[in-house]
């Protein structure tokens, strides 16, 4: 931190720190760390076989263990809000007109950035 900028962050368990956890205060905090910290784009290659697929079906899995099926994708590619210290993995399974869904591919390789990459400069006010 330079000067007298602190992070959100800091702000946040400041809050905490002098407040306690009343209810707004902790409605508050748990709005703040909802929000994600990077949106990420992850695309895939259309199968080249098989009927034409018309959506897909994404599942995000969070720490190797929350798994997540996002509403359905219309095109190969989607924005992924990920957190400081999380790591995610994704796959995808496409859906044809009919709306049968294919097999998933394979999990992607882990994602995510380390606690200690340093925050985007918007989230410190800059």
């Amino acid at each position: 931190m330079n000067g007298n900028k602190i992070s959100p962050l800091v702000r946040v368990f400041l809050v905490v720190a002098v407040l306690g956890a009343a209810t707004g205060v902790t409605a508050l905090i748990l709005k703040y760390l909802d929000e994600p910290d990077l949106m990420v784009p992850v695309s895939w290659a259309a199968p080249t076989d098989g009927t034409a697929v018309v959506s897909y079906v994404v599942e995000v899995e969070v720490n190797g263990r929350d798994i997540e099926t996002l509403d359905p994708v219309s095109t190969e590619e989607f924005m992924l809000p990920i957190k400081y210290g999380q790591k995610y993995r994704v796959r995808v399974a496409g859906v044809d007109a009919q709306n049968v869904q294919g097999p998933f591919s394979s999990w992607s390789a882990p994602y995510g950035t380390e606690i200690t990459d340093p925050p985007p400069a918007a989230l410190l006010g800059q």
